[in-house]
């Protein structure tokens, strides 16, 4: 019997507390009862639910190493001129390996450069070992349990450390932000993101000097231990769930904006909200090598063609070597090489890149390019499908009774060589082809009504495909409402979800509700006509400094309703605070008599103000937060959707203040002071006092 290893980490992004190092030895034959055991990536799992397996965990494996890297061991690698993190993490790897002595290990890779890392890792071995190094390892079941063990480990030292200092103001694990890594804008739950990376990125804040919202790169990263959360309802269906201490904003008297905790705000308070968020990417195509990697196998199989002999002779060592591997036999190696193709699950062992070959499935009919060009007619079929769409095991079907949309579907079809019927009695088109149900269900990843998600990658395309997707579910599942604005339902409270953040990229603000008539959710574009009863009116905290800027000017109330076209009664309302709220439009034409800066930002901005409806306790969980730390940029936005948060543990959360001036003497050793974040703080901060 074997003995299967796998290495992970717990703990590299915080600020706070130690780095923590896990291997595991299991038995071939345990790898299953892992997995019956529900042991699969920790980033898919609760706090709880982690906490739940550790034990369970133990047990089962044959054997098991902690390492705990305390902060001032990092600080030394990290500042180190001859080492770095990565470095620190290998030499502590080797020693767990040298300890447990595994037959094969499977090690998650944390540096770029997989193959200089493995070969410093190797340096350090004292006996032989099968090693494999992979980025997002824990997918192998073996590390996903190493993992389990190191993160519960570390949960529990942060829980400790909490008794010392007290609680931080974050985010629940399972919120969600906009993030961009290397050009590639997604959606991300806060939790995974700052347990896992990657750290490398840039989130979109307000600039409270500009009132604009733009990208800002991430300057830190902080996981928190377990504390209540509050989840605090705004109209138009917007929710945040974060601990009491985490700030949101509020418009103050004198018309600046700055955070408040969510402890000191009230129902009727009305907090920043994004009203708009134009940003596009410039994605042109699918890596569908890559997208399909996992959706191949020995079983059921999909090929990548190369009309290319000489590739076959290049890597024919290669290749044979990867065939044998994966169970296949000299015969198929020949069978290959007369066909043009290859396997796909052992294409990509090849290490080979992606360009000028196809992908197709055994039948050979339908070949897409390997990297499939993204155009509107592709992204208008992929909204169609999550509208109308779901699959079979040979077919995509779609149901639609629309001439047009099925004239669309058909050119569609014919334009990738894709057999299609329309069924005249059930009123649907099918698609017949195994390649495209595996890149939809890749893509959509639900099969039906309520599973289904909007791509990832179509946050990363430009504003014309983003459009044409949106054509396509609208198509399917929307309508025009009683008030002449468009509206969609959906049975998939998550697509719904992302759909107001695709609709926030486009400029379009939208509210969220739920059908209580039948399992279905509702969204709803709002109008931007400044006279409608819509987020864009302004807070009634605009009114009284209106009445200062008027009495500054030394005009009345009736000089100035009659110079503008405003009625005298209207004016006072608003400087009284004694209408619902302030129309954009009114306040233009005052602007054009009594000129004002703060008041012309505030009308400038692209920042919706929402009414607080209900605030109320839910269970207690752990909380995560980032650090956005520039001149009057210290947040980010999150929530659903485009809540504008403010940062908690970082330079202007006065908690955070409190927390360093009281503790950093006193408790030096929890602090990594390599990183930016503590030496912003403390290093600045201390010393000014």
């Amino acid at each position: 019997m074997a003995l299967v290893f796998g290495c992970d980490e717990a703990g590299r992004g915080p600020v706070i507390g130690p780095l923590v190092m896990c291997g595991v030895v299991v038995e071939d034959k345990d790898l299953a009862k892992l997995v019956e055991m529900g042991v699969k990536d920790s980033k898919l799992l609760t706090p709880k639910k982690r906490e739940a397996l550790f034990e369970p965990i133990k047990a089962l494996v044959k054997k098991y190493k902690l390492i705990i890297i305390e902060p001032a061991e990092i600080d030394e690698a990290v500042n180190s001129k001859t080492t770095n993190l990565n470095n620190l993490e290998a030499i502590k790897t080797a020693m767990i390996l040298n300890e447990l002595k595994p037959d094969k290990a499977i090690v998650d890779c944390p540096s770029n450069n997989i193959p200089a890392y493995t070969a410093f890792l190797k340096a350090m071995l004292q006996y032989p070992v099968d090693l494999t190094l992979e980025h997002n390892a824990e997918k192998h079941v073996q590390v996903a349990a190493a993992s389990i063990l190191a993160k519960v480990t570390r949960d529990r030292i942060i829980e400790n450390l909490n008794k010392e200092y007290g609680e931080f103001g974050s985010l629940q694990f399972n919120e969600e932000i906009l993030i961009e890594h290397k050009g590639v804008i997604s959606l991300e739950r806060i939790g995974p993101l700052v347990e896992n990376g990657p750290w490398d990125i840039k989130v979109f804040s307000l600039n409270r000097n500009t009132l604009k919202i733009k990208k800002y790169p991430v300057t830190g990263f902080i996981e928190h231990p377990k504390t209540d959360i509050q989840e605090v309802s705004l109209e138009k269906g917007k929710i945040i769930r974060a601990s009491k201490n985490h700030p949101v904003f509020c418009l103050n008297s004198d018309l600046s904006v700055s955070p408040k905790k969510i402890s000191d705000i009230y129902i009727g308070d009305r907090i920043a909200v994004c009203g708009s968020l134009e940003s596009f990417g410039n994605l042109k195509y699918l890596d569908l090598i890559e997208l399909l990697q996992e959706s191949s196998s020995k079983k059921s199989p999909l090929y990548v063609g190369i009309n290319d002999k000489s590739f076959f002779e290049k890597k024919e060592a290669e290749i044979r070597a990867a065939a044998i591997k994966n169970g296949y036999g000299r015969i198929a190696f020949h069978n290959w090489m007369k066909a043009e193709h290859i396997p796909l699950h052992v294409f990509i062992q090849l290490h080979s890149s992606s360009k000028n070959f196809c992908v197709r499935s055994r039948e050979r009919r339908v070949n897409l390019k390997s990297l499939f060009p993204i155009d509107s007619e592709f992204m208008w079929f992929l909204g169609i499908y999550l509208a109308e769409g779901w699959l079979a095991d040979y077919n995509v079907y779609i149901a639609s009774q629309n001439t047009q949309t099925i004239k669309r579907i058909k050119r569609f079809a014919e334009k990738n060589n894709i057999r299609w019927f329309y069924n005249e009695n059930k009123k649907d088109v099918a698609l017949s082809s195994i390649l495209l149900v595996k890149i939809v269900e890749k893509l959509i990843r639900g099969r039906n009504a309520y599973t289904k998600e909007i791509p990832q990658f179509i946050f990363s395309t430009k504003k014309e495909m983003i459009e044409s997707f949106l054509n396509g579910l609208y198509s399917g599942d929307g309508y025009v409402n009683a008030s002449g604005l468009p509206e969609i339902e959906l049975r998939s409270k998550r697509v719904i979800e992302q759909l107001q953040w695709l609709l926030l990229m486009l400029g379009n603000f939208a509210t969220n509700s739920k059908r209580y008539t039948r399992p279905a959710f509702i969204t709803r574009v709002l109008s931007k006509n400044p006279n409608s009863l819509c987020p864009y009116n302004l807070p009634l905290v605009v009114g009284p400094y209106l009445k200062k800027i008027r009495v500054n000017y030394k005009i009345s109330a009736r000089e100035l309703g009659r110079k503008c076209g405003v009625p005298r009664e209207t004016i006072g309302k608003l400087e009284r605070g004694e209408v619902e709220s302030i129309q954009r439009d009114t306040l233009e034409k005052i602007l054009k008599f009594l000129p004002d800066k703060k008041l012309t930002k505030l009308l400038s901005s692209n920042l919706c103000w929402l009414k607080v409806e209900d605030i109320h306790l839910l269970e207690e969980d752990k909380v995560y937060d980032l650090g956005v730390a520039f001149h009057n940029v210290e947040n980010f936005i999150g929530g659903t959707t485009g809540i504008i948060l403010h940062n908690s543990g970082y330079p202007a959360d006065p908690k955070t203040k409190e927390f360093l001036l009281k503790n950093a003497k006193k408790h030096p050793e929890i602090f990594r002071k390599s990183w930016a974040t503590y030496k912003n703080l403390a290093q600045q901060k201390l010393g000014a006092h």
